[in-house]
């Protein structure tokens, strides 16, 4: 809606209640902007005098748009209960994203008395309006049997619903469903398949970041300006965590891929994941099949066989380990052009502790090719029997 940060003040400026209400929440998120609690309380008070006129007079939008307002207040008293009243103005009226929101207080007793079946009750309401944040939160209830009884399979059904419009934590829901075999049938080149838009389709912070979809457009042209402007080209993002280089192969950006190592990325620089191992732009591009940048990252120096190693010095997991377990065949053709040799895979195995009861991770190595087969890989797992029968 708006081109840029500047064009954004200048429409809150000129009395937008809308832009006042999105330049008071990247003020609080220090999304393109520093973050600044103060100017964001100050721009939601503006927004919300122009919302409350039409919402004493019944309109639903304004007495939604109102009650997030109130909701997104900074250290401010009685905000939630302020918010409650007039979220469930709006959704009295059918209002879904109000009804959406009337579920959320329910459940997290936010302005009013905490209440599972409540919540319930009103997610029901605006997901059965096609509201995707509801259908995941109405999702993830029937998961856990919070408000209504545990099922599985309604479970599944409505993390589909919400996750084939695109919501990534819905696609990370339906995922992690296939993966395992929860109210469907376990099906992992599906797991891997909507993990991948869940990546691809990227957080609400990763979406509206500017540098993030230019790299993602593979546009090189608004990639340079931000270069030019001093972006770090070796930091990964907020919430994502990526760096830009890891981006590019996310999305298989050849043409950015190769501008960002001109100015100064590296391809041998790792972040460090929440685990705690280290995670190369190789790696990422083996994950994602991005065969094109994997070539440009190997024609620029990146090693193969860097392991993904943790703080402690302890080995982790080799690009080729990423290409295997995530069915990227183009990338494991490439490494295979390249004489690379594949002799056993690496995976995480997950052990239960007799005497802790914890869950316990140990790496260890099996057949690639049994792998491959077991998940249903057929054209990996005959390019690898190739590959192993000619060495």
């Amino acid at each position: 809606m708006w081109e840029s940060i500047d064009a954004l003040m200048k429409a809150a400026e000129q009395g937008d209640a809308k832009a006042q209400t999105e330049l008071a929440y990247r003020y609080r998120d220090g999304n393109g902007v520093n973050q600044d609690y103060k100017k964001a309380n100050e721009w939601y008070e503006k927004a919300a005098k122009l919302y409350k006129k039409d919402a004493e007079q019944g309109g639903a939008d304004a007495q939604y748009n109102l009650g997030e307002c109130y909701s997104n207040f900074h250290d401010v008293e009685e905000k939630y209960e302020n918010a409650f009243e007039w979220y469930k103005k709006a959704a009295q009226q059918g209002y879904a994203a109000a009804q959406y929101q009337l579920g959320c207080c329910y459940k997290s007793g936010l302005g009013v008395n905490q209440d599972d079946e409540n919540a319930f009750e009103w997610y029901k309401k605006a997901a059965a309006q096609g509201y995707a944040h509801a259908q995941f939160s109405l999702g993830k209830l029937y998961a856990r049997g919070r408000g209504v009884k545990l099922d599985n399979e309604k479970a599944f059904e409505w993390y589909k619903k919400a996750a084939q419009q695109g919501l990534n934590v819905a696609q990370k829901a339906l995922g992690k469903c296939y993966d395992e075999g929860r109210g469907v049938e376990l099906n992992h080149e599906k797991a891997i398949e909507w993990r991948k838009k869940y990546t691809q389709t990227g957080s609400f912070y990763v979406q509206f970041n500017l540098f993030y979809q230019a790299i993602r457009n593979n546009n090189t042209e608004a990639v340079l300006k931000f270069i030019n402007n001093g972006e770090n080209l070796n930091k990964g993002f907020k919430v994502s965590k990526y760096t830009p280089l890891m981006v590019a192969a996310l999305y298989d950006s050849k043409e950015v891929a190769e501008l960002l190592i001109e100015h100064g990325a590296e391809v041998n620089e790792p972040i460090v994941l929440e685990n705690g191992s280290y995670y190369y732009p190789l790696s990422a591009a083996a994950e994602w099949n991005a065969k094109k940048v994997a070539e440009v990252l190997l024609q620029h120096g990146a090693e193969l066989d860097t392991d993904d190693v943790y703080d402690d010095g302890f080995p982790g997991l080799l690009p080729i380990d990423y290409a295997i377990q995530n069915n990227s065949k183009d990338v494991v053709e490439l490494f295979l052009a390249h004489d690379y040799k594949i002799y056993n895979l690496r995976i995480w195995e997950k052990e239960i502790d007799e005497e802790s009861d914890e869950e316990e991770w140990e790496l260890v190595g099996v057949d690639p090719i049994a792998y491959a087969e077991e998940h249903n890989f057929t054209e990996l797992a005959e390019l690898l029997k190739k590959h192993l029968k000619k060495s």
